[in-house]
């Protein structure tokens, strides 16, 4: 079964999905899961840019459920894919 990102930070974090969306919202001004989208994909820059890790092993350590869905995710934030962004000058 599959949960949704806001979701599962909340049960890590012990609060109401609800909770945690108003909290995050009324902080930061964008919704939980723009703002759970902005904060995975900084680490994976990261990874891909300062680390060694392959994809496949960057996309396990984010629990994403393959590297395919790692890629598209990746892709549809950023307009460009994991590999690319990896060996870009940008």
């Amino acid at each position: 079964m599959k949960i949704g990102l806001r979701l599962f930070y909340a049960e890590k974090l012990f609060l109401a999905e609800r909770y945690l969306g108003t909290i995050i919202r009324q902080t930061s001004g964008v919704t939980a899961k723009e703002w759970i989208d902005r904060s995975i994909l900084s680490r994976i820059k990261v990874d891909l840019r300062h680390t060694t890790k392959t994809v496949a092993q960057i996309s396990e350590e984010m629990n994403f459920p393959n590297p395919s869905f790692f890629n598209k995710y990746f892709k549809r934030l950023t307009g460009t894919t994991p590999l690319h962004f990896r060996t870009s000058k940008d």
